[in-house]
């Protein structure tokens, strides 16, 4: 979150999530990937790294020698629950989505779900936001969720 000031990463996760369910509510319910080609993600559950390594072998979207112009990138939901940086895994995919609302698209699996979040203990996206919040996590977990 590029920084360490709880209140300020809790300022920036709400923006994001603001941001990110503007552009969502602005969109239909079935999308549909304009054109190929189009590169699919999903079930990354929390593993960040490898997610990275996934954007890095068959290409980060950036529009500074990335191919976001030419490519549409969609991520296929359960994002989140059991990996550790399951909040750095909804940080990107929504900056992702932010920056490129129409070549990235969002797409929600079950574990998007609060009542499997909440369902997995401390593996949980539940868990992870308000441990790691503490004080507000409870309304960033809410934000996330209403994005």
């Amino acid at each position: 979150l590029g920084t360490s000031d709880k209140a300020r990463q809790t300022e920036i996760m709400l923006n994001l999530a603001s941001y990110t369910r503007r552009i969502i509510a602005s969109e239909p319910t079935l999308v549909r990937v304009p054109s190929s080609p189009a590169k699919i993600f999903g079930d990354t559950h929390g593993q960040f790294r490898d997610l990275l390594l996934l954007l890095v072998h068959h290409g980060f979207p950036t529009h500074k020698g990335g191919d976001v112009e030419l490519t549409h990138y969609v991520f296929n939901g359960d994002y989140v629950d059991r990996g550790a940086h399951q909040i750095e895994i909804v940080l990107l995919v929504f900056a992702l989505k932010v920056l490129y609302p129409s070549r990235v698209f969002l797409l929600r699996g079950n574990h998007e779900f609060r009542k499997q979040n909440e369902g997995m203990g401390k593996f949980g996206f539940h868990h992870a936001v308000n441990s790691h919040f503490v004080t507000t996590g409870q309304k960033v977990y809410d934000a996330i969720h209403d994005a």
